[in-house]
């Protein structure tokens, strides 16, 4: 095992923004959505409508599929987060004021759900091809474990808080979940993760670097250098 293989991806500053922002994004939609089904329930009484519900948050992410990856590929990813983020926010503070004001329907809450399925699709992908973007080669594997570790507890950890939070009051989890979405969008601006094509310019240039500062010192050497080598080798 090699020395860098053992260093946290928590030293990185981009990994540690990454992290946390997946975490309160995932405990954030998750509390959403849990509260957005007792309101719904509370409106209408009807179970199948929380069947409904789910459905239009899974519609956008299946019919978008293909638009996400062509999007995650061509733009730069920590963007497309921030906007899905911000999306995400706006989805839930327009939900609390509509509770709020007492206005919230049976559509504003599927519109908002579907706001939120189609944010989600693209979020999601983003977010997991970003990560490779943000730490080196070497400790790339621990850094998936961490991110996937942390996704799990979240997914596990957000519908208590949701619930919760709606015991307190019914607007409380779209508040906060609108404010975690604000919060993650102001960190998804510091991932710096940049377009593809952009990674892969630089690493061509650093291999192209690397090979010219290898031929040029072999150079130098000269064949007979490279020759009494290759015999002191054998």
């Amino acid at each position: 095992m090699t020395a860098a293989s053992e260093v946290s991806p928590f030293s990185v500053p981009a990994f540690r923004t990454f992290w946390a922002a997946r975490v309160i994004a995932t405990i954030a939609y998750q509390a959403l959505s849990i509260a957005i089904g007792w309101k719904l329930y509370e409106l209408t009484g009807n179970v199948l409508d929380l069947g409904l519900v789910g459905l239009v948050q899974f519609v956008p992410m299946v019919a978008l599929t293909l638009v996400v990856g062509h999007v995650a590929d061509r733009y730069d990813r920590s963007r497309i987060v921030a906007i899905c983020q911000a999306i995400e926010a706006l989805a839930a503070l327009s939900l609390a004021a509509a509770v709020a004001y007492g206005v919230a329907d049976r559509t504003w809450i599927f519109a908002t759900a579907a706001a939120l399925g189609a944010a989600r699709a693209f979020e999601n992908p983003t977010m997991q091809a970003l990560l490779p973007q943000l730490v080196d080669r070497a400790i790339f594997p621990r850094a998936t474990a961490w991110s996937a570790s942390a996704n799990q507890t979240a997914q596990i950890v957000g519908p208590a808080v949701g619930g919760l939070l709606f015991l307190v009051h019914p607007i409380a989890p779209f508040v906060a979940a609108g404010s975690a979405s604000s919060r993650r969008q102001s960190r998804s601006c510091a991932f710096h993760g940049g377009r593809p094509s952009d990674h892969r310019r630089l690493e061509r240039r650093s291999a192209d670097g690397a090979l010219y500062r290898e031929l040029h010192v072999r150079g130098r050497r000269g064949p007979g250098v490279e020759r009494r080598r290759a015999s002191g080798a054998r």
